[in-house]
């Protein structure tokens, strides 16, 4: 998973098939990153990124854009005053619900939250 401030270009995993994956997760967080279209972009069979994914990264391709995703709106409610809804969608998230949600599951507290702790 990136942590704040580096990429998966930075912590690429030693399988390049992974790499190219995250490399493209990162670079489009907010598109719609289905299971088939990174599979795609590896030119590997969905079954076949999973299974590598999970060796190489030790997280499923799913979990690794969530991961992202909440590591993006983590660095926008730290550094911008944008509203919570307008950083989900820059996320990739389909909501403010969806963000609050799985920020909560991952981070262990909501966004806003989170925002005041950070200022």
């Amino acid at each position: 998973m990136p942590v704040a401030g580096s990429s998966a270009a930075d912590e690429a995993a030693p399988n390049p098939v992974v790499g190219q994956v995250q490399t493209f997760v990162d670079e489009h967080l907010a598109a719609d990153l289905s299971l088939d279209r990174m599979a795609a972009v590896a030119d590997v069979s969905p079954s076949s990124l999973v299974r590598r994914f999970k060796a190489a990264a030790d997280v499923t391709p799913w979990r690794y854009v969530m991961e992202a995703r909440v590591q993006k709106a983590r660095r926008l409610l730290a550094e911008t005053d944008r509203p919570i809804a307008t950083i989900a969608i820059d996320a990739g998230f389909y909501d403010q619900a969806h963000l609050t949600r799985t920020f909560k599951r991952l981070e262990g507290q909501p966004p806003g939250a989170f925002r005041e702790q950070a200022d």
